[in-house]
């Protein structure tokens, strides 16, 4: 029997957003395989949006580099705005880490403790 993917991804080609969800343990290679996966998706190009949906993760095996790296990759694509979504603390933390290497004004991106705010921002 095989375990459930850790992370996927929904494109929302109506309302031009793409849902990441990620659930259990997942690593840095998963995030940067899924990061890469949504960001190079057809479907979706041309500043879509972004949901990323932590809620369901377990643990994040990210080291404070991984979380660098992560947020010049996702600098690299055009994409809208970006809201994570995490109710662990430790989840939380290391979703600011990356909104803070993103270099980007609070518009852009934002961490939120529930999934209702981040529909809405």
């Amino acid at each position: 029997m095989t375990s459930p993917k850790p992370a996927k991804f929904l494109v929302d080609i109506e309302r031009r957003i793409i849902f990441l969800r990620l659930s259990g343990v997942v690593t840095e290679e998963e995030l940067f395989a899924t990061a890469r996966a949504a960001n190079n998706d057809e479907r979706a190009k041309g500043g879509f949006d972004r949901l990323i949906d932590l809620t369901e993760t377990t643990e994040l095996k990210i080291s404070s580099e991984g979380v660098r790296r992560l947020a010049e990759v996702a600098r690299e694509f055009n994409v809208g705005r970006r809201a994570l979504v995490a109710t662990s603390p430790v989840t939380f933390g290391i979703a600011r880490m990356w909104e803070q290497n993103l270099l980007l004004p609070p518009d852009e991106s934002r961490v939120f403790d529930n999934l209702g705010d981040a529909m809405e921002f």
